[in-house]
């Protein structure tokens, strides 16, 4: 796996599953195929399905949401289906409105690289969701809008997207389609849930059961990274999880590469220790430099200050630095502090 592709699991493993499942055409073909209605499906030229490059999401907003699109035809022309994941534990309230903004982005990008047509190619929005909370936000742009009635509805404008919510979803209702399609899908219904034991479990039988040996060790690789960072548990906890998935692999090359993945997930522990292990050590110097700059000053430091210095963050430790020079006594400096701790500027 490259080094790119690693990074990505670990910043937001729910994205990297997507994006390696999602980008696959025979998987988001046997995903649009199965679980679009039919009113929509029927208009689908599948044989034109064709992904895209890019991403139209906000790029503070990243690490809530991803995209994949894929262009096909519609009665001839040209249309866009836009996925959008979205992998918060709970619902977007504004999920409408971002829509409508990164859709807005795909029909400006298709006018820059169209620029002589006359008209916009149809965008079919579909969101993917896999929290516990159920999602409440509207699935219209008009129910975003405030105080508007039929007089004013011209003035509006108005779409509806497709919300696919596993939750609502029995297991069995995911069981058709691409065998990588249903265990991704199963693992997205389950990853949250208190009895995640038996739903691995279930998703490595899937894998097993993949025609393609190959494909199947691949998907179990970042299946296994996806569990690993995905889940709150601790790493015991999780290697026992992975461990019982594992042992429905006949396969010596799948332990194989359980091993190696669970070695990997051991370094990046021990790296992220160390880097923990350097700020920390770092801010023990930062804290014991303004308590010797404070005795220097005014002789002495209050033991209320130095608690202060010793659960302060690294940004609120650089800002009693820079004021430490303004200070007439430590009055002031107890003063600072107060007005700091409730939020006020220094």
């Amino acid at each position: 796996m490259k080094g790119s592709e690693t990074e990505t699991v670990v910043s937001n493993p729910h994205d990297a599953l997507f994006r390696k499942t999602f980008r696959k055409r025979e998987v988001a073909q046997s995903f649009f195929r199965n679980h679009l209605p039919e009113d929509i499906r029927r208009h689908i030229d599948f044989e034109h399905l064709e992904i895209t490059d890019g991403t139209y999401v906000d790029e503070k907003l990243r690490d809530k949401h991803s995209d994949i699109v894929y262009r096909t035809k519609i009665k001839g022309q040209t249309a866009f289906l836009y996925i959008l994941f979205e992998h918060q534990s709970s619902p977007d309230p504004v999920m409408v409105f971002r829509l409508l903004c990164y859709m807005v982005n795909l029909w400006r990008e298709y006018r820059d690289q169209n620029p002589k047509a006359k008209k916009l190619p149809v965008i079919i929005p579909l969101v993917l969701y896999h929290g516990p909370e159920k999602w409440n936000s509207p699935l219209t742009f008009s129910g975003m809008i405030e105080g508007h009635n039929d007089d004013l509805c011209v003035f509006i404008p108005d779409f509806t997207y497709q919300l696919y919510d596993l939750k609502k979803h029995r297991d069995e209702n995911l069981m058709i389609g691409e065998m990588e399609l249903r265990a991704v899908l199963h693992l997205f219904r389950h990853i949250f849930d208190a009895d995640f034991r038996e739903h691995i479990v279930r998703t490595m039988q899937m894998l097993a059961q993949m025609a393609d040996r190959a494909k199947s060790l691949e998907f179990l690789e970042i299946t296994l990274r996806y569990v690993y960072h995905a889940r709150n548990d601790d790493r015991k906890t999780v290697k026992a999880y992975i461990d019982r998935g594992i042992a429905c692999f006949d396969s010596e090359r799948a332990r194989e590469v359980a091993m190696t993945v669970a070695e990997q997930i051991r370094q990046e522990g021990r790296m992220e220790g160390k880097m923990e292990g350097k700020m920390e050590g770092k801010m023990e110097g930062k804290t014991s430099l303004l308590s010797v700059m404070l005795a220097e000053r005014f002789g002495r430091v209050s033991r209320q200050i130095e608690q202060r210095l010793g659960r302060s963050d690294a940004g609120t430790l650089d800002r009693f630095g820079r004021a430490i020079f303004r200070f007439k006594d430590l009055k002031d400096a107890e003063k600072w502090w107060e007005e700091n701790e409730k939020g006020g500027t220094a």
